[in-house]
């Protein structure tokens, strides 16, 4: 079964904050995921576009994160899992932070603390990613299926495999 009780117990923690959404940590300070959500960085490194996000044994893998990896690399970015990441590491100008899951899709994160995650709001390498994941969840199959989907459709997407190991991605 998939317990969320920590993750609900960090969220009513920081309601009184009025934030959206809570960042969860390891026992070691490290970055492992929000409460419901998984955590993303894109930003340029040498001039590459590059996502960074926390390793898979701290988050939940769910398929909206395996989509968003897969279509990262597609689009030639590099992709790094990190079991060192601190919340630090999300804020700067140069640094576009988002979160996914399945009802958010691809969230932008403006200000993580009072402070801003990337310069003027623009978020390039988010909005690449955004736009490939949007077009695929409405014609790829094993992604995403149309709300006006046939009944055949849907027999198809049933019968298709729903979480891909990153591994294989």
């Amino acid at each position: 079964t998939c317990n969320y009780l920590n993750n609900v117990l960090a969220h009513l923690e920081t309601r009184s904050y009025q934030v959206a959404e809570t960042l969860m940590l390891t026992n070691d300070g490290f970055l492992a995921e929000a409460t419901t959500d998984n955590l993303f960085i894109a930003q340029y490194e040498n001039g590459t576009p590059t996502l960074i996000y926390p390793k898979a044994e701290y988050a939940l893998v769910g398929l909206t994160r395996n989509t968003v990896i897969k279509i990262a690399r597609q689009l030639g970015f590099v992709t790094r899992e990190s079991s060192t990441l601190l919340p630090h590491d999300l804020v700067g100008p140069n640094r576009e932070v988002f979160i996914t899951g399945t009802a958010c899709g691809i969230m932008p994160i403006k200000t993580i603390d009072g402070m801003n995650t990337a310069a003027g709001g623009q978020r390039p390498l988010s909005d690449k990613l955004r736009e490939a994941v949007q077009t695929a969840m409405l014609s790829d199959p094993e992604i995403g299926i149309s709300v006006n989907a046939t009944d055949e459709d849907l027999k198809a997407y049933m019968s298709s495999p729903f979480a891909v190991s990153v591994d294989n991605l």
